[in-house]
């Protein structure tokens, strides 16, 4: 017993240090990523495909549907789009980033700021099931040194969360991750959830007209499948999505499109669209915003 109870301290203090020093390497290496945001998926940021000079860019932003998880780049939705449109197409898509992401890229990334005569004719962030749960505490890619970014509501208005975050702070987000994400999601209303994802993208808009004159900001909603891919976290929005019109929004919701998941459609992760996918859902992008 004296030895089980030794063995036992051993471990405990083992993985109290290895938390510990985990969580200062994090701390270290977000600092200098606030200090110096200009890392991202670079080689998929453009592509090589010619495109038509009076015609102005799209801009695309999102998680790994639009970085292209699964599938090679020529099988993205940016490449397509560009390849069917001649219109420069930018791919800002971030695997397991969320809607905040979006907002801080828009924010902080130094492509936006060296690229001020840009002027891109749309800005499109594309809305999956997971994003609306990632909102409260996302659990991201550690390269990036953004795994726990997020903003809070203070005073009707968005504040991006310090990302130095406290030992206990890691240990609730590390180790209790899904269940904490799962906690905050089933126990706010579909209003309530649906307001904080309307601060974000009202923000993001506000941050595009401060960049760009005549820009417009799209949203597209991509289609659910909750059997594959995610819990029914984000159901009970798709009556809400409208209403963003009113903030000067623009909504594609392609769940209305009667689109089926069939395996032809899925990478072959099975979990993010293939190219196949984006051959069926393209057509009706590029129809309404008449690209």
């Amino acid at each position: 017993m004296k030895i089980l109870k030794i063995l036992s301290l051993n471990f405990i203090f083992l993985v109290l240090v290895f938390i510990l020093f985990d969580w200062i390497f994090y701390a270290c290496h977000a600092y200098k990523v606030m200090e110096n945001p200009g890392w991202f998926n670079s080689d998929r940021i453009e592509n090589d495909l010619p495109f038509d000079k009076n015609k102005r860019p799209v801009v695309l932003m999102g998680c790994s549907y639009v970085f292209g998880a699964g599938v090679d780049y020529n099988q993205t939705i940016s490449y397509k789009m560009q390849e069917r449109t001649g219109r420069k197409v930018y791919n800002f898509g971030q695997i397991a980033s969320g809607v905040q992401h979006c907002l801080f890229f828009l924010q902080e990334h130094r492509f936006f700021k060296e690229h001020k005569n840009l002027d891109p004719d749309y800005v499109i962030y594309l809305f999956i099931d997971d994003h609306m749960r990632r909102m409260y505490v996302n659990f991201f890619d550690e390269d990036t040194g953004l795994k726990y970014l997020r903003y809070e509501k203070k005073n009707d208005s968005l504040v991006r969360k310090n990302m130095h975050i406290v030992p206990l702070d890691y240990l609730r987000v590390t180790l209790l991750y899904k269940k904490i994400n799962n906690f905050f999601i089933k126990n706010k209303s579909a209003d309530e959830n649906f307001e904080f994802l309307k601060m974000h993208l009202v923000e993001i808009k506000n941050e595009i007209n401060q960049k760009y004159k005549d820009t417009e900001f799209v949203v597209i909603v991509y289609p659910s499948d909750f059997d594959r891919c995610f819990e029914k976290s984000a159901q009970g929005y798709s009556d809400k999505w409208q209403s963003l019109e009113s903030q000067g929004i623009h909504v594609i919701d392609l769940s209305k499109e009667n689109f089926e998941f069939k395996d032809e459609y899925i990478a072959s992760d099975g979990l993010h669209p293939s190219g196949k996918a984006w051959d069926k859902l393209l057509p009706v992008i590029i129809k309404d915003l008449n690209l």
